[in-house]
């Protein structure tokens, strides 16, 4: 059985794994930063925060990216980013260990 501080640690490399992400609008790929990376003992947040400066249109993809560029996570529920508001898109996992 893992110990409380192996899946802490686990999360903790899951939230350092990801630096960056982007979103796709009308088949186009615009780069987003991630406003805020949360880790609690084993649940780690990412939130992507679309500004009101950003493009807007059907948001029909988030990734979340490592430091080369791989796809580490994906969101694929298509979303309404409107002029004049912002959209938060928030990936979460809590790791568990699963005993068959």
């Amino acid at each position: 059985m893992l110990t409380d501080y192996a899946l802490q640690s686990l999360a903790k490399s899951l939230d350092e794994l990801i630096v960056s992400a982007d979103y796709r609008i009308s088949g186009q790929n615009y780069p987003a930063e991630l406003r805020r990376s949360i880790v609690q003992g084993t649940t780690v947040r990412k939130h992507v925060y679309l500004t009101q400066k950003d493009p807007v249109g059907t948001v029909d993809r988030v990734r979340l990216l490592d430091k080369d560029g791989k796809v580490v996570a994906i969101r694929s529920d298509a979303q309404i980013h409107r002029k004049d508001q912002g959209l938060l898109y928030e990936f979460r996992w809590t790791i568990r260990e699963l005993i068959e």
